[in-house]
């Protein structure tokens, strides 16, 4: 059985049908091994229990995979029609309830990390402190062709400051609830209030203010460090 081609510059759905390929590779080798003529009843019993294992163990990946897949093409679903609309047709898209922004993060190959991780707007749908700067960011971004609900502009954010400890994959971040504030919305009106940049740029910045809020470089209760 040939070893499954890597695809190359693979998005996050590609990556991870080429680990299932691998994974179900592995499993068909190990399972056509030759057996062993002195092969005990306690070692051939632990043999297919493992092999039964394994085999239910890919039956669910592939059940991931194929709800991906769906995930997948209403991302792309969703995408098509964000070119396709005017910026204020676009302003117009609800933000809340997450539900859109969730989809879309597993989609990106994003999933929700634990039960206390909530979607996060980087730029928010409406804002509530500084609403007419944030509605300009929010144009500027649906000017290039992005919906509210973007991953592009989404991540995930352990709900409230009080789960700290309990936050294994964003700990050095902020509680989403608590970066809802008037510090944020001028740090994001800041960085976004200006549209006379190419896309990838605009893009660029999104990916570095996510990259900011996982790692903490801008967090509430930082007592000093680089914000700009």
């Amino acid at each position: 059985m040939p070893m499954p081609q890597r695809p190359l510059n693979p998005s996050p759905l590609e990556m991870v049908i080429y680990n299932y390929e691998v994974k179900a590779r592995e499993f068909h080798l190990e399972r056509n091994k030759t057996i062993p003529a002195n092969e005990c009843v306690k070692a051939r019993q632990a043999r297919i229990a493992k092999c039964e294992r394994d085999r239910e163990h890919l039956r669910i990946e592939r059940r991931k995979i194929g709800a991906q897949v769906k995930l997948y093409e209403h991302l792309q679903s969703y995408r098509d029609a964000c070119l396709s609309m005017s910026p204020d047709e676009l302003a117009r898209e609800k933000h809340h309830p997450t539900k859109t922004l969730r989809k879309n993060l597993f989609a990106a190959g994003e999933p929700k990390p634990s039960p206390i991780h909530e979607a996060h707007h980087i730029i928010p749908g409406k804002g509530r402190y500084l609403q007419f700067q944030i509605m300009i960011c929010r144009l500027n971004l649906h000017s290039y062709g992005i919906g509210i609900n973007d991953p592009i502009n989404g991540m995930w954010l352990r709900n409230y400051e009080k789960n700290k400890p309990d936050d294994w994959a964003t700990p050095e971040a902020s509680g989403h609830r608590s970066l809802h504030c008037t510090e944020y919305e001028h740090w994001i009106s800041q960085k976004f209030m200006n549209d006379n940049v190419p896309e990838h740029v605009y893009v660029g910045w999104l990916k570095d203010v996510k990259l900011r809020l996982r790692y903490g470089v801008f967090s509430l209760d930082a007592e000093s460090g680089d914000r700009s």
